[in-house]
C-alpha cells in the first residue's frame, strides 16, 4: 500500500505539477494578453490624438478656404461689375468723336454769332438810313408846305 500510495501520491503530484504548470502558463498568457491590450489601448490613444490633430488641421484649412472663397467671390463680383461698366462705356460714342462734334458745334455757333453781328450792324445802318430818310421826307414836306 505504501507503494500504491506512493505511486498514487506521485501520480497526484505529477497531475498537480502539470495543473500548476498549466495554470502558470495560463497566467503568463493572461498577463501577456493584458500587456498587449494595454499596448493596443495606448496605440489607439495615440492614433486618436493624431486623428484629432488632423481633424483640427482640416477644420482650420476649411475655415481658411471658406474665407478665401468669400474673397474670391467678392473679387469675381467686382470684376463682373467692371466688365458691365466697360461694356456700357463701350456702347457710348468715343471721346474723340464727341470732342470733334463739340468743336464743330462751337465753330458753327461762332459763325452764327459773327453773322448775327453782321446782320445787327446792317440792321442798325438801315435803321439810321430810314431815320435819315424820314427826316429828309419831313423836311421836304415842310419845305413844300412853305
Amino acid at each position: 500500500m505504501d507503494q500504491e500510495t506512493a505511486a498514487g501520491s506521485e501520480s497526484a503530484l505529477n497531475v498537480f505539477l502539470r495543473e500548476l504548470g498549466l495554470l502558470e502558463l495560463e497566467l503568463t498568457k493572461a498577463s501577456l494578453v493584458t500587456k498587449l491590450s494595454e499596448d493596443e489601448i495606448n496605440q489607439y490613444g495615440h492614433l486618436e490624438e493624431k486623428i484629432q490633430s488632423q481633424i483640427d488641421a482640416a477644420e482650420k484649412d476649411i475655415a481658411l478656404l471658406q474665407e478665401e472663397l468669400a474673397n474670391e467671390r467678392l473679387v469675381r463680383q467686382r470684376k463682373e461689375e467692371c466688365e458691365a461698366l466697360a461694356s456700357q462705356v463701350n456702347t457710348e460714342v468715343p471721346r474723340a468723336v464727341s470732342e470733334a462734334a463739340v468743336a464743330e458745334v462751337e465753330a458753327e455757333l461762332q459763325t452764327l454769332r459773327d453773322r448775327e453781328q453782321g446782320v445787327l450792324g446792317q440792321l442798325d445802318l438801315r435803321r439810321k438810313q430810314f431815320q435819315l430818310l424820314m427826316h429828309a421826307v419831313a423836311e421836304l414836306s415842310q419845305t413844300l408846305k412853305q
